[in-house]
């Protein structure tokens, strides 16, 4: 598994290893200090289809809607059977440090992500404190040190 964040397989049910999570923690960047679960459901025919993902963590990123739908060129149009879940977890850790404003799934945290870093860096401290944020709740995910 990488080794820039903090990847943590869980196996829900040792029956059926076709559905698997993982929890990310990014060391850095700016959703650092939060933990986000993804799912894993792998296919009848993979590795010739990639896996479906989905971040069951809301979350404020351009790369990732409030459905929990991830947009990485490695599952949307990259895939080849050489393909494998280390690289994708590498391009979830990407993600996290590293987000991509110009292929946006959640098209406002995009724009903002674009125009307005300062805000954007704002928005995410917000949501990660938990709480509506535009609207959205969001869980918490850092605790405020009293």
């Amino acid at each position: 598994l990488p080794t820039n964040g903090t990847i943590k397989l869980i196996i829900p049910n040792k029956d059926n290893l076709q559905s698997i999570n993982f929890e990310i923690s990014p060391q850095k960047g700016f959703w650092k200090g939060g933990t986000y679960l993804f799912t894993f459901k792998i296919p009848d025919n993979y590795p010739m289809i990639p896996p479906n993902i989905k971040c069951e963590t809301k979350m404020y990123h351009p790369n990732i809607d409030y459905s929990g739908n991830v947009c990485i060129n490695l599952i949307k149009t990259d895939w080849s059977p050489c393909s494998n879940i280390e690289q994708i977890l590498n391009c979830l850790l990407q993600i996290l440090y590293h987000p991509n404003g110009g292929d946006s799934n959640n098209k406002q945290a995009g724009k903002e992500f674009n125009e307005n870093i300062d805000k954007f860096r704002q928005t995410v401290n917000k949501t990660l404190h938990g709480g509506y944020v535009n609207g959205i709740y969001f869980p918490t995910m850092i605790k405020q040190i009293v």
